[in-house]
């Protein structure tokens, strides 16, 4: 093969590559004009997933997405920044599965406590986020309420700048984590100076603990319930004083309330 010949050959096999790639983008660029031009990604659906307490109506609505706006248009970031906004919404994930749907998975905070703080009640979350109270709130979520000597604690310099909302918030943590079967009957944490007092259950039965040793007390009553737990409940008491050093003092109940 003559030289002229294989070079006649290569600028050949080149010009036919470059018609087959401008086709190709020729083809996309009209398959795409084609779509927009009969609003094939303009028609979305929204399909909403993971939300209980916060409505998908009210989603919809903080995201907004003009019906005329093209689905390569949208900036998703933006529409999740949006989305967690919203109070009880802790996650917002959007993806876009072409030619017209668009996925929105959201993940809920977890509140673990009430606060009653100043004759009001806000919402504490498992990350320590101080959440708005209202009745729908209080009608969705059967949280134990925080009371007592609180009132030096400034919810506007967040939970960690507090020493004590931030024990009360770890001991919640601790309870909620390690021993859930009774933090799911916990009705009320009473704190004082150097008191914490637990109402637990339909009974109400109060446990004494020093407020600064209440995560070592949290697990000696764990045992104390395992121990006593073939004869008695701890609805069974009337109290429980764990601020002894080595004692766990109780006052049987001699009669449940009815």
């Amino acid at each position: 093969m003559s030289k002229k010949k294989y070079t006649y050959n290569k600028v050949t096999d080149w010009i036919f590559r470059m018609i087959i790639g401008i086709s190709v983008v020729v083809l996309i660029y009209g398959a795409i004009s084609y779509s927009n031009y009969i609003d094939i990604y303009k028609n979305k659906s929204i399909i909403v997933s993971g939300n209980k307490f916060v409505k998908t109506e009210k989603i919809l609505s903080q995201i907004n997405i003009p019906k005329n706006e093209s689905l390569f248009s949208l900036n998703l970031t933006d529409l999740q920044n949006r989305i967690c906004e919203l109070d009880f919404v802790y996650i917002a994930n959007i993806s876009r599965t072409f030619p017209s749907t668009i996925d929105v998975e959201i993940i809920e905070r977890n509140p673990i406590a009430y606060l009653e703080f100043e004759d009001e009640y806000v919402v504490l979350d498992i990350t320590g986020e101080i959440l708005p109270f209202n009745d729908e709130v209080k009608e969705y979520y059967k949280l134990p309420i925080i009371a007592g000597d609180i009132e030096d604690i400034n919810l506007a310099e967040g939970i960690r700048q507090n020493t004590k909302l931030y024990r009360i918030y770890n001991l919640l943590n601790s309870i909620n984590t390690e021993y859930n079967s009774f933090y799911s009957s916990l009705r009320k944490i009473e704190i004082t100076k150097n008191l914490t007092i637990l109402t637990n259950g339909y009974y109400k039965t109060k446990i004494y603990m020093d407020f600064t040793q209440t995560h070592n007390q949290i697990a000696i009553l764990k045992e104390f319930e395992s121990t006593v737990q073939k004869y008695r409940d701890l609805s069974d008491y009337q109290y429980i004083d764990l601020r002894v050093h080595g004692q766990v003092i109780v006052k049987e109940r001699k009669v449940r309330q009815s």
